[in-house]
């Protein structure tokens, strides 16, 4: 357990003192400072944190950020709190959109195993600047939620009884896997894309892509960018499957036992996953079990109205799906539809200003074409690196010389295999090689990936099976 002090950096005699387990991402503390000071009540915008000392050193411009620019800056999602609040009096700064900004030292470090935040005291309202007595008891009723969701387990049983039901309907019998019901929940934020699998007997269950990441997924399956040995690793979806006893892991015994359940026959064994780009998939925490509950019953809703032979309206486009919106009580209000733009959406993702642009397009040109690859370095449940608390398999930067054979550049990194990424491993590559390609070979996908900075720069990437890349990996 930790106990971190913070404090406003504008009116220091406003702080907390909150006690947290040590496993918190920084994107939690994020969180549980909002509730500690009720920042809902403003604006914040994106937030940043800066180390100031760690390990009881003190750090030169190193940030933990929401969407990291550059590689060598860290994730909130993904670093823990642990890896920067080492020592006592070990500090960090939160700095706000909206010019709030907080320090964050570690007070004391506690040998406790608590699952639990707690907020132990404070005093003030940033918001009001009123100096009174602190509610304690408010705050920690907050937190309350919090820890449930952090650290409490899921109950599956709902989602296990209504995922059973949907079994038993079939409601691959009506939907081809190329079509995309799409559900729009009143009471959430962003929409919800389900493909149903099994009419093609195999891979019985839904795939549910939510959030701009599962939506970026959903086009590169429906243009058939994603390369097929590597497509669970670059997806972001929920899943409900429906399978055999033989494909379960102890993991998913084990949560079948514990809520009292048995299956029997084949593809009658239910199983939920989250599955994130380079992560090892798990079991869906409270966020997604919930929202994977809510699309099971309104797939229950349309299975029924399929089979009393009710039917969407035919779309002459085919990429048009049907929109349904969903009331917090599960009820449909409303049934329209919604296009589809399959045409991957990759934004240039590397920032560079007029200077290094010209500086690269000085370079002499390079007299060869180089094959440039970022892949997973292993497809197996059994090769992965941990990240925190999170399992994740490393990608591969190999970059050849066609003509020669010889390697350029390789690397093994701790990243998951996005646009942002990849654009950001070439950039530093072309910044570090003495001369400019002019054209590069690529994989179908990575050409995708990295056309907008081949477009800033004046590298145009050449489609191609990449054989030197190919021979040297089976070698």
């Amino acid at each position: 357990m930790l106990i971190l002090h913070i404090k406003c950096i504008k009116n220091p005699t406003i702080y907390r003192k909150i006690q947290m387990p040590k496993t918190l991402y920084f994107s939690d503390l994020e969180e549980v400072i909002h509730k500690a000071f009720d920042l809902d009540r403003l604006d914040i915008g994106f937030s940043n944190f800066v180390v100031i000392r760690k390990n009881g050193v003190p750090v030169d411009t190193e940030i933990i950020t929401f969407d990291p620019v550059h590689l060598q800056q860290r994730k909130m999602k993904t670093t823990t709190i642990t890896e920067y609040f080492v020592t006592v009096e070990d500090e960090v700064q939160l700095l706000m959109d909206n010019h709030i900004k907080f320090h964050i030292t570690l007070e004391q470090l506690k040998n406790e195993c608590k699952q639990k935040i707690e907020c132990l005291e404070g005093k003030g309202d940033i918001v009001t600047n009123d100096l009174g007595p602190l509610d304690l008891a408010h705050i920690n009723a907050h937190y309350a939620s919090l820890n449930t969701k952090y650290f409490g387990a899921v109950d599956y049983t709902e989602l296990f009884h209504v995922a059973s039901r949907l079994n038993q309907m079939k409601p691959w019998q009506h939907f081809d896997q190329r079509e995309i019901i799409v559900l729009d929940f009143l009471d959430l934020e962003g929409m919800v894309f389900i493909q149903i699998l099994g009419e093609a007997k195999k891979d019985y269950g839904l795939m549910i892509y939510n959030g701009g990441q599962g939506l970026q997924t959903l086009r590169q399956i429906l243009n058939g960018t994603i390369q097929s040995a590597e497509f669970t690793l670059n997806m972001q979806a929920i899943a409900l499957q429906f399978i055999d006893r033989a494909m379960l892991n102890e993991e998913d015994v084990e949560v079948i036992e514990n809520h009292g359940l048995q299956f029997q026959g084949k593809n009658n064994w239910i199983r939920f996953r989250r599955y994130m780009p380079g992560a090892v998939p798990t079991w869906p925490k409270h966020d997604d079990a919930a929202l994977l509950l809510k699309t099971v019953r309104a797939m229950i809703q349309i299975t029924e109205f399929y089979n009393e032979q009710w039917r969407f309206p035919q779309q002459q486009q085919p990429l048009v799906f049907p929109l349904i919106a969903v009331q917090q009580d599960g009820q449909f209000a409303d049934i329209s539809s919604i296009e589809v733009d399959s045409s991957p959406i990759i934004e240039l993702y590397v920032a560079i200003n007029d200077i290094e642009k010209k500086y690269f397009q000085r370079k002499p040109k390079l007299p060869v074409i180089l094959e440039f690859d970022v892949s997973y370095s292993q497809l197996s449940e059994n090769n992965f690196q941990k990240v925190g608390e999170r399992q994740i398999y490393p990608i591969e930067l190999l970059v050849m010389n066609q003509q020669t054979g010889e390697i350029i550049a390789q690397d093994m990194l701790p990243f998951p295999k996005t646009a942002s990424v990849c654009q950001k491993l070439l950039w530093k590559f072309l910044n570090e090689l003495p001369n400019r390609p002019i054209k590069m070979y690529v994989t179908k996908e990575m050409k995708h990936m990295l056309f907008p900075l081949g477009n800033l720069l004046g590298v145009e990437f050449i489609e191609s099976e990449l054989p030197t890349i190919t021979q040297f990996k089976q070698f």
